[in-house]
């Protein structure tokens, strides 16, 4: 049987290093949650929020309608 071309190494990976590494993915997920919510807040108080969820439903029920069956 051929043995394949790489190699893989064994890594003494603590609990510690495992721990850092979800912290630091909440603490994106926990900013890019807070971006967003920024963003939807400054949609809503524009005043072209309203119009474009309008425009947003309309194109969406002319594509869900330009469908064929």
């Amino acid at each position: 049987m051929p043995k394949p071309h790489y190699k893989f190494k064994k890594k003494n990976i603590s609990i510690f290093h495992y721990a850092q590494w979800i912290e630091l993915l909440c603490i994106e997920r926990a900013i890019s949650g807070l971006l967003l919510s920024l963003v939807i807040l400054a949609a809503i108080n524009s005043r072209q929020f309203e119009s474009s969820i309008i425009e947003f439903i309309q194109c969406k029920s002319f594509k869900l309608a330009a469908i064929p069956e």
